[in-house]
């Protein structure tokens, strides 16, 4: 019998092990840099699969990156059932999201549930509690204007902030700030103003 060549031992070992060699890290890998992703001590953006895991070590979300801006994204509720996906192409986001029940809602808030930011707060160590609730809040928190048209919308995971979002008067987006365990991820705020133009400060996109 004729030994295995070696060099195609090298060539197919690596594929055997890792699939075809794409990268993955986790979301606590990451950070963001004027709202392009890094793995965190690199000087090159991130391409690769993202994954988040829960308090329970399952997967709640996975994303695919591209020069540190994602292309996708998936999320699950803690009951297995998909919250939603996005996918992003050619400057536009293509969006469908579930409720725990799987029934097809019209934003992330909806999927995770949602309540009017009045109807609670935060304590001295950030962390939300709906009014009357000894439970820290999972789902989105949301302000309205005297139109009745969303200005603030928070996601919250037991009771810390994974996201925060900000609308103009006129509907345009303000901002978009990402957090990990409640602390603002340094770098990922995206800011407009109320053009609809990228600036660099939310003091510019206010203005």
């Amino acid at each position: 019998m004729n030994p295995v060549p070696l060099f195609l031992i090298v060539v197919t070992l690596p594929l055997l092990l890792g699939g075809c060699g794409e990268k993955v890290v986790q979301d606590h890998e990451i950070e963001y840099r004027k709202g392009v992703a890094y793995v965190k001590g690199s000087i090159w953006s991130y391409t690769g699969k993202v994954i988040g895991m829960n308090s329970k070590g399952e997967m709640r979300s996975e994303s695919q990156l591209k020069k540190g801006k994602m292309i996708s994204w998936i999320g699950w509720h803690d009951n297995g059932k998909k919250a939603g996906e996005e996918n992003y192409q050619n400057g536009q986001a293509y969006r469908k999201y579930w409720n725990e029940k799987g029934e097809v809602v019209s934003s992330l808030g909806e999927a995770m549930g949602s309540v009017s930011y009045d109807e609670g707060s935060f304590n001295d160590e950030g962390i939300y509690y709906v009014k009357n609730s000894d439970i820290p809040y999972t789902g989105s928190a949301r302000s309205y204007n005297n139109k009745g048209q969303v200005i603030l919308t928070i996601l919250l995971k037991e009771g810390k902030k994974t996201q925060e979002m900000k609308w103009h008067p006129n509907g345009k987006e303000c901002f978009i700030k990402k957090y990990k365990d409640g602390v603002l991820l340094e770098g990922s705020e995206v800011y407009w103003n109320n053009k609809g133009e990228p600036v660099d400060s939310e003091e510019e996109a206010l203005k």
